[in-house]
């Protein structure tokens, strides 16, 4: 494999900081806005109006999938520290 080749290839450090951090943490904040929208569609919208039991019946979904997404980013977080370790190792 010739030098300049070499330089392009990405290590699991630099994905795991490039790519899945980056795209993880985007999910988490657009669900942060989400489950912050629907929480005032529920305080704006009338208990009869359909709009607001969509909108009660999603908030639950929504903080379970925030509480997820942040349990990937933990992991995500913990793996980009040990691979930290293990490059100054080498």
């Amino acid at each position: 494999m010739t030098k300049s080749k070499k330089n392009k290839l990405k290590t699991r450090l630099d994905l795991l900081r490039d790519n899945f951090h980056t795209q993880t943490l985007g999910k988490i904040l657009e669900t942060e806005l989400n489950l912050r929208i629907t929480k005032r569609r529920v305080i704006l919208f009338k208990p009869n109006d359909p709009n607001y039991d969509e909108a009660q019946k999603k908030v639950p979904e929504l903080e379970k999938l925030l509480k997820n997404q942040n349990a990937i980013f933990k992991a995500i977080k913990d793996m980009i520290k040990e691979e930290e370790k293990s490059a100054k190792k080498v």
